[in-house]
């Protein structure tokens, strides 16, 4: 009962939680209970829609992987590409840091948002929903971590080689001049700066959700 009445509350809530870091707290807390969200960040950055959806597919879709990691990334492709929408969670300390993040340049609607998602294998789009990490290797990019698609809208992940890595077109100072970020093939690429250290944290048990608004997708 208590489960319940706590969802019928969020759920009822969602359209103005995904602007309260109050909400987030709340559902952070909620599934993290040892969480001392009175002293503690408990994801308070992180949009609720988004984290709230990559908390309920992992449980769903890797239980045990949930229980043991120490890293979730939630890319919320509901932002625009010049926001720092990817956000990387230490699930231990409920801290969180934001980063610029790419999505697949058939994704984008001409303005700087991703509205079309494809699990294609040549459609150079962004794929939503769960993954696990394949491990390193280093590429054309550098060092780039594989990742595991564990949706039917992101199955074809391996077979696409859709990677987390870094690229020189997420600059910073050229995403701003030119109006909207980079775009990728459909890898979630990052800052090179910042690359090598979201790789190490999310190698191995990490998880990666990228997620959009349910009005805002588009499927081809």
């Amino acid at each position: 009962m208590k489960k319940l009445l706590y969802f019928i509350f969020i759920w009822g809530q969602v359209a103005f939680a995904n602007t309260n870091p109050e909400y987030t707290a709340s559902m952070w807390k909620y599934y993290f209970p040892n969480s001392a969200c009175e002293y503690n960040e408990c994801a308070r950055n992180v949009p609720f829609a988004a984290l709230e959806s990559a908390i309920l597919s992992a449980r769903k879709l890797a239980p045990q992987k949930l229980a043991r990691t120490k890293w979730i990334m939630v890319i919320d492709f509901s932002q625009h590409s010049l926001n720092k929408r990817a956000y990387l969670i230490n699930t231990q300390t409920s801290q969180s840091n934001a980063f610029y993040v790419s999505h697949g340049m058939r994704s984008d609607n001409g303005q700087g948002y991703a509205t079309t998602f494809s699990n294609n294998p040549s459609g150079h789009m962004s794929s939503l929903g769960l993954y696990s990490m394949g491990g390193t290797y280093s590429g054309k990019h550098g060092l780039s971590l594989k990742l595991n698609g564990l949706e039917s809208t992101n199955s074809n992940a391996r077979r696409r080689m859709v990677v987390i890595h870094g690229a020189d077109y997420m600059n910073e100072a050229e995403m701003f001049a030119q109006g909207y970020g980079g775009r990728s093939e459909g890898c979630p690429a990052f800052e090179p700066m910042y690359v090598k250290s979201i790789i190490e944290r999310l190698n191995g048990d990490g998880l990666l959700y990228m997620y959009a608004h349910r009005e805002a997708r588009q499927f081809n």
